[in-house]
């Protein structure tokens, strides 16, 4: 069943579950017999995914990887989605209804089809010889209005429901999140509430994402940090949410579907080791101070050890 059709059927209210649920299978049999004509088989790990299918731009002779790997990682969300579908579960927390319907992911189907459109044309058209006889065209930004308006029913999402979602602008708020959760992470991984002058005022050449920047040096030389992923995953993420925060230019969704699954293991708690943590400690704080004006007075607000989201191994 070609994107087109199955975007229509997908968001049809005059049509049942049952032949919702049929096309949903039709579809993920043409998508997954169409990946296999593409990669024959060839599979990707988190990493080598997320070296490439985050880049905002890259050159034509990396053209052809960086098209492999989106369309592995799209057919990945995809997957994920079937078993939502089946089981009711789409994350670890179990958070929603305990019984779902395939309903309940008509919107998030229907924006995957328009996201997908130009991987599945340069697919049929290359590995097919198919041209397709149909357009599909994907909204990449929110404006002024889209954005006071979702801030709006964000804040009164009790008072409005979640029909009055404009969903294809709505889902793309998840990239705050994850910058947030990134630079949150980062902060309780070293143990530290933030950064200030002597007057309690953040200190402006002082980088949002500076403890990543020191995690990631610390990862080339002393390893005293151990991350439950790669560090330039995270690092690569972190680059990709600027895209959207901003500019409003809306993102794939089934990239916004990876990002939190490769973050995923970053939360598990205490899944961070650290060893030698005092030594650390005043390394980060003379790593800060080499970032702003010779005597320029700075503070690291460190946090109460219990709170850390990290392991201390030794001190």
């Amino acid at each position: 069943m070609n994107i087109n059709k199955f975007s229509n059927i997908i968001k049809d209210n005059n049509l049942n579950e049952e032949e919702k649920l049929q096309a949903f299978g039709d579809f993920y049999i043409y998508y997954s017999n169409l990946l296999k004509k593409v990669l024959k088989n060839r599979t990707f790990t988190e990493r080598q995914l997320s070296v490439d299918i985050f880049l905002k731009k890259w050159p034509d002779k990396k053209s052809e990887t960086v098209f492999k790997k989106q369309f592995y990682s799209s057919f990945k969300t995809l997957e994920r989605i079937k078993i939502g579908i089946e089981t009711g579960i789409v994350n670890k927390f179990n958070i929603g209804i305990s019984k779902s319907s395939i309903n309940n992911f008509a919107d998030i189907l229907f924006i995957f089809s328009y996201d997908v459109y130009e991987l599945v044309k340069y697919a049929e058209s290359k590995y097919n010889n198919h041209i397709l006889n149909y357009r599909m065209g994907s909204a990449i930004g929110s404006s002024s209005r889209d954005i006071f308006e979702n801030g709006t029913i964000i804040l009164h999402i009790k008072h409005f429901g979640t029909n009055s979602i404009h969903y294809r602008d709505f889902f793309s708020y998840t990239v705050f999140t994850i910058r947030l959760m990134i630079e949150v992470a980062g902060k309780k991984i070293m143990g530290f509430n933030s950064i200030t002058d002597d007057k309690g005022e953040r200190l402006k050449k002082i980088k949002t994402q500076i403890a990543w920047e020191f995690i990631k040096n610390d990862q080339l030389n002393n390893k005293r940090i151990q991350l439950p992923m790669e560090i330039d995953t995270i690092l690569e993420i972190e680059k990709w949410t600027n895209q959207f925060v901003h500019t409003g230019y809306i993102q794939p969704i089934f990239l916004v579907e990876n990002a939190l699954v490769f973050l995923d293991k970053l939360i598990i708690p205490k899944s961070t080791k650290i060893s030698n943590y005092n030594d650390l400690k005043l390394e980060f704080e003379n790593y800060v101070k080499s970032k702003v004006n010779e005597g320029q007075i700075i503070q690291v607000n460190w946090m109460n050890e219990k709170h850390l989201e990290s392991e201390i191994i030794s001190k």
